[in-house]
């Protein structure tokens, strides 16, 4: 009897390991043949883009329509400014413009349509972190450049991508330059309002964090739902009025549409203080919503006042029918920044124009200096904007990505 166990389970541990073998091994085999596809997508898009001389640059735009539609507006005008201007080296550039409609799923189908399109050499977006995180890797793996005009998130750039980019400082740039701001103007007490999305969650919390450690208070934090009705945020700022004395509230949104409530509510319960707000909201918007006798204070990328981008604005109103917005702007310069390293490096192959980007500084009558990092992320100055009666005005310092102010 023993000896029939013994046959039994020895039969049985040889025909498991047998298994585990052949089915390690059926996975490693799986894992080389997806790397040689990937790394041989990598190899055909580079020597295509390479041997185009003549043909169209294909660049594709992801991004979510509904919410952002101006950032398709965005890369149209500039590709038309540059297409109409003699393209890059001669080659024009054909957009491809593709719906994310805000959705991981989505977003992951319109990745796959751009990855297998062995003519695609670079892409533009998403315009949300969330999204960028997903994609980054098909991108990355088969051979696109990536730039994104709004993803801040720092983890991006965490993860080892050697063509991922984007125009924007990221979070934590962010919240030096606003902690600057705040010592600039002498606040010692901030609220922050907020909203219950990763990129409005992350930012409160590192504010707080970098001002505590500047000896700014926050004597209060309020985390407010999407579309959160008026009259309950009202009562969250009566709340503050009467307990907590201020200087400024900060308030961090990725919609205009939360961003108008908050004001309106501070206007109605009469709290009397300045409101910074984050990026990459509309100033025209801004303009028609607030109260006049309210001052808000932003960062922004690019100084307003001069002639170059008032009339890149009125061409860009004429052309979209409505005014310039950040995320228009910030996807126009993503155009023109992968035009000018496709010209330097005198080929629209990802590989090469990825390499250009690492070490060109980037200038032109309307940005100011942008240098990429190693790692996709970039250095420029922020400007901080005061909003007041309507006007807008600078306020008398430029801040480095690094946290540096100069005077």
């Amino acid at each position: 009897m023993k000896t029939f166990l013994k046959i039994i389970f020895w039969t049985l541990f040889t025909g498991l390991t047998a298994f585990c073998v052949c089915w390690f091994g059926f996975l490693i085999v799986k894992s080389i043949n997806e790397y040689n596809v990937m790394a041989g997508a990598s190899a055909a898009r580079s020597k295509l883009a390479d041997k185009n001389k003549t043909g169209p640059i294909t660049i594709g735009v992801v991004c979510d329509k509904e919410n952002s539609l101006d950032m398709c507006q965005g890369a149209k005008f500039a590709a038309e400014k540059i297409n109409a201007a003699g393209g890059v080296n001669g080659q024009k550039i054909k957009l491809v413009i593709k719906d994310s409609k805000g959705s991981a799923e989505e977003v992951l189908q319109v990745a796959q349509e751009f990855c297998e399109d062995l003519n695609m050499v670079a892409v533009i977006g998403p315009e949300y972190s969330s999204l960028c995180e997903i994609v980054a890797p098909n991108f990355e793996y088969y051979g696109i450049l990536q730039i994104s005009p709004f993803a801040t998130s720092p983890d991006i750039t965490t993860k080892g991508f050697s063509k991922f980019f984007r125009n924007i400082p990221n979070d934590i740039a962010l919240v030096e330059a606003a902690v600057e701001a705040a010592e600039f103007l002498k606040w010692k007490n901030i609220a922050i309002a907020y909203y219950d999305d990763s990129y409005s969650r992350r930012l409160a919390t590192m504010f707080a964090n970098d001002a505590n450690r500047h000896f700014i208070k926050i004597p209060v934090m309020e985390e407010f739902r999407k579309n959160t009705p008026g009259e309950h945020i009202r009562k969250v700022f009566s709340n503050w009025k009467d307990a907590y004395k201020l200087d400024a509230v900060f308030v961090i949104s990725i919609t205009d549409k939360d961003t108008k409530t908050a004001l309106e509510q501070l206007k109605k319960t009469d709290i009397g203080k300045p409101v910074m707000l984050d990026w990459g909201h509309n100033i025209d918007f801004l303009r028609r919503h607030i109260s006049p006798d309210m001052t808000i204070y932003m960062p922004v990328l690019v100084d307003f006042e001069t002639r170059e981008f008032q009339a890149m604005a009125d061409e860009y109103e004429k052309s979209a029918k409505r005014p310039i917005s950040p995320l228009a702007f910030q996807s126009a310069e993503a155009v023109r920044i992968l035009a000018k390293a496709m010209k330097i490096a005198g080929s629209p192959d990802p590989a090469k124009v990825a390499k250009v980007m690492k070490k060109i500084k980037y200038r032109d009558k309307i940005s100011n200096e942008i240098v990429f990092k190693e790692n996709g992320d970039i250095e420029r100055d922020i400007i901080f904007l005061e909003l007041k009666d309507g006007q807008i005005k600078k306020l008398p310092l430029v801040i480095k990505t690094s946290g540096k102010m100069k005077k």
